[in-house]
């Protein structure tokens, strides 16, 4: 594994998510439940796991989830 990649793709999937989330007003809402972008990245990784990706699609999802965990609003209900 490249670590430098890696290293460069996690820094550019954080910024990537954080700019996504404070300059757009996007909300991927299935029913009462709000999915957030850290649960679609973690849920990728997941399906990953059981494929050959190269190592910056790694580090750039890690870095989309890791944005998303530090984060104070875990909530996954819709409140209406």
């Amino acid at each position: 594994m490249d670590v430098g990649i890696y290293t460069i793709a996690i820094v550019i999937g954080f910024v990537i998510a954080r700019l996504g989330v404070e300059y757009t007003n996007l909300r991927i809402e299935i029913g009462p439940v709000r999915v957030h972008h850290w649960m679609w990245a973690t849920l990728l990784i997941s399906i990953a796991l059981f494929r050959e990706y190269p190592e910056w699609v790694w580090g750039f999802l890690l870095g989309i989830a890791l944005e998303g965990l530090r984060r104070d609003y875990w909530g996954w209900r819709v409140k209406r």
